[in-house]
């Protein structure tokens, strides 16, 4: 999985973010084990639970590996909060966050991770659905909302990625500390605003490919839509 051919020396750890995954947590972490483990990438999984009151903890306990710590949550925080109260205890010079869901194939962390560990200008990797060499299967709808995500993040933030919504990302530890302490936003806005903070200080971030295969149906209501808006128009003040 590597192209340079070189061995994986640096450890990485993976920050998964889960809530109310109980259908898909196993499954996703079994998954990623099996992936990394081939890589033969040194690793640590991190499982940050969003207070989910299903199952998810349960089933994650699940996995008897020492190379995963699972920490529940007693509040909803929010991804960016979560990452944000979290990135501290990473001790790896490499961080992947990932998804807790079985959409994602998770072989795009590798491919992230020897991007960085062979590259002194790469500062992230993000998965991109626009790449092309992408495969990818979800819904007209969601493709729509990306289309109009990625309109606004160019033509307010100049942002040049594509796709930063995509739950699996590869950055340097140090990279992603610094703009945690930045940033402002604690949903799923983050991603957009760690990744416009990164760019702010000329950190360079590419896209890579993803597998997409969109299992879970979730609705996108007008209450939803219009708090993205108004976190959105945060991060902005914010970053002027």
């Amino acid at each position: 999985m590597n192209p340079s051919g070189s061995a994986a020396t640096e450890p990485m750890t993976v920050l998964v973010t889960s809530f109310q995954k109980e259908s898909s947590i196993f499954g996703c972490l079994s998954q990623l084990i099996s992936v990394l483990d081939k890589s033969q990438i040194p690793f640590h999984i991190i499982l940050l639970d969003d207070a989910s009151r299903d199952s998810t903890v349960v089933e994650a306990s699940k996995i008897q590996d020492q190379r995963l710590t699972i920490r529940p949550g007693s509040i909803n925080l929010g991804k960016g909060r979560l990452i944000r109260e979290n990135i501290s205890s990473v001790s790896d010079s490499i961080v992947g966050v990932f998804d807790g869901d079985l959409d994602l194939h998770p072989k795009t962390l590798v491919e992230g991770y020897f991007l960085l560990t062979n590259s002194k200008t790469v500062g992230a990797a993000v998965g991109s659905k626009l790449h092309a060499l992408s495969i990818v299967d979800y819904p007209l709808k969601r493709k729509i909302l990306s289309r109009i995500f990625q309109f606004v993040s160019h033509i307010m933030f100049g942002l040049s990625v594509g796709d930063t919504q995509t739950g699996a990302k590869v950055f340097r530890t140090a990279d992603l500390a610094t703009v945690c302490e930045l940033s402002v936003a604690d949903g799923f806005v983050f991603d957009l605003e760690i990744l416009v903070r990164m760019n702010s200080l000329g950190l360079k971030v590419v896209e890579i490919p993803i597998e997409l295969d969109y299992k879970f149906d979730s609705t996108i209501g007008i209450g939803s839509t219009m708090k993205t808006g108004r976190d959105i128009l945060r991060v902005w003040r914010a970053i002027r």
